[in-house]
């Protein structure tokens, strides 16, 4: 299982990113939105589907 996590700012599309923890993309705490831990991306893009209507994985970190 991996701890995700979404950047605070949108794309330039509308879009949120979601991150693994340790990607090198992610922004500094406290700005970004934990996701907690989950088995797979997946799981993590419907939690984060709860904070935002439009979200993406990262293609760095390949959540």
């Amino acid at each position: 299982m991996a701890f995700y996590h979404i950047n605070p700012k949108p794309l330039p599309d509308g879009s949120y990113e979601v991150h693994k923890e340790g990607c090198g993309l992610l922004v500094p705490d406290p700005e970004r939105i934990d996701l907690g831990s989950h088995a797979d991306v997946q799981t993590a893009l419907d939690k984060a589907l709860t904070f935002h209507a439009r979200v993406t994985p990262c293609v760095h970190c390949g959540a």
